[in-house]
């Protein structure tokens, strides 16, 4: 499973070095990574997120920490596209925000500079062949789906591939409209931007200067996670 591999590979880097978990609260704070890190023998762990810190979620976290007996951690609030003077860190873990962002190519090249050697990454992703009864849609060759624009045909084929895995996304399968962002707003990071083919996602990351040591399907045409040298 996805959450296993990559606690391995924390638990193997870390020791000594420092940590950095950007975009860990992620709905909630069960898949963070830092408790893991400061019990693996971190020099340092940091949790950075988008939310302001009035948000619930960094309460969960705080609460989680206290459970575990967790001290001595870091707590940072920081966009990731714009996220000012913060870091570097030695490890970078980073889950499951490439696809909430409008702006992938500049949130990964912004990853890279906050990261010394290790980047341990996952995105969901969707197979590159999507095919199903209301069509099919071919998203092999650089090619993927940007959800505000998104048609009707590409819609449907989408949303019957999204309701087979219980995958709830906003402009596909939810009724919901969405406000994408205002024109003097911040962005709204809540609903998927982008859905991404595993072809997509690791080109991305070599393009920014990333080496792949280890590529990890973990949930088949789902998820993927990346274990990258700087």
């Amino acid at each position: 499973m996805a959450e296993e591999t990559k606690r391995s590979w924390i638990s193997q880097l870390v020791p000594g070095r420092t940590f950095a978990d950007i975009g860990g609260l992620g709905g909630s704070s069960i898949n963070e990574m830092v408790t893991l890190a400061i019990e693996s023998g971190a020099a340092e762990a940091t949790m950075v997120d988008v939310l302001p810190f009035s948000d619930p979620l960094w309460r969960d976290f705080e609460r989680k920490c206290t459970e575990r007996g967790v001290t001595g951690y870091r707590r940072l609030q920081a966009d990731l596209v714009n996220p000012g003077e913060i870091g570097p860190w030695d490890v970078v873990h980073s889950s499951g925000i490439l696809y909430h962002t409008p702006d992938p190519v500049r949130m990964t090249i912004q990853l890279r500079a906050l990261c010394r050697e290790y980047l341990i990454f996952t995105s969901m992703i969707v197979p590159e062949l999507i095919e199903n009864s209301a069509g099919r849609l071919d998203l092999s060759g650089g090619r993927a789906v940007f959800v505000p624009a998104i048609d009707a045909a590409a819609r449907r084929i989408c949303a019957t591939h999204l309701d087979s895995a219980a995958i709830r996304v906003e402009g596909i399968n939810m009724t919901d409209d969405v406000t994408w962002l205002t024109p003097d707003g911040p962005v709204n990071y809540g609903p998927w931007w982008w859905l991404f083919p595993a072809a997509y996602v690791e080109r991305l990351l070599k393009l920014v200067g990333f080496k792949i040591l280890i590529r990890e399907e973990t949930i088949p045409g789902r998820a993927i996670s990346f274990l990258c040298l700087k």
